[in-house]
C-alpha cells in the first residue's frame, strides 16, 4: 500500500479501520505502524472523526425545536396584510414635481392672465385663443 492510497482511504472511510474494505485493513495498519507520516495522517483523521461524532451525538432539544417552530409560525400568522402604501405620495421627488407644477401654473397665470383678460371680455374663451382659433389674425400660441 502506498502513502497516497492510504491518505485517499483515510479521506474516504475515516480513521476507523472497521469501515475500510476488508482486503485493505491489514496493509493499512502495517503502513500506519511503519510510517510516521501515515501515523500523523491517521491521528488527524481520528481527531476529525471525534469531532464528527460530537456533532452526531448532540440531538436537538424537542422543546427548543417546538418553540422555534411556533415562534416562526406566529410571526407568519401575525404579519399585517399588504395594502396600499400612501407614503410614496410624500416622497421628495414627487413633492418637488408637485411644487414645480404649482409654481409653473402660478407663473403662467400671472404672466398670461393680463394678456388673455381683454380678449375674454369679447367673448372668446382662453382655450380657444391658446389653440389659435378665434384670435385676431387667426394665430394662436400653438
Amino acid at each position: 500500500m502506498t502513502l497516497d492510497f492510504f491518505i485517499r482511504l483515510l479521506d474516504t472511510f475515516g480513521a476507523d479501520f472497521r469501515r475500510w474494505p476488508e482486503d485493505q485493513r491489514a496493509a493499512a495498519q502495517a503502513l500506519r505502524d511503519a510510517s510516521s507520516v501515515a501515523r500523523e495522517k491517521w491521528e488527524a483523521a481520528q481527531r476529525l472523526d471525534a469531532l464528527f461524532s460530537l456533532d452526531r451525538a448532540r440531538q436537538p432539544d424537542a422543546v427548543r425545536v417546538a418553540a422555534i417552530t411556533n415562534a416562526a409560525l406566529r410571526r407568519i400568522r401575525n404579519q399585517p396584510e399588504q395594502g396600499f402604501d400612501w407614503r410614496w405620495l410624500l416622497s421628495r421627488p414627487l413633492g418637488a414635481a408637485m411644487a414645480t407644477t404649482v409654481l409653473a401654473g402660478l407663473a403662467a397665470g400671472f404672466l398670461l392672465g393680463p394678456d388673455l383678460q381683454p380678449l375674454q371680455e369679447r367673448g372668446v374663451p382662453a382655450v380657444v385663443l391658446l389653440l389659435g382659433y378665434g384670435a385676431p389674425g387667426g394665430e394662436g400660441l400653438f
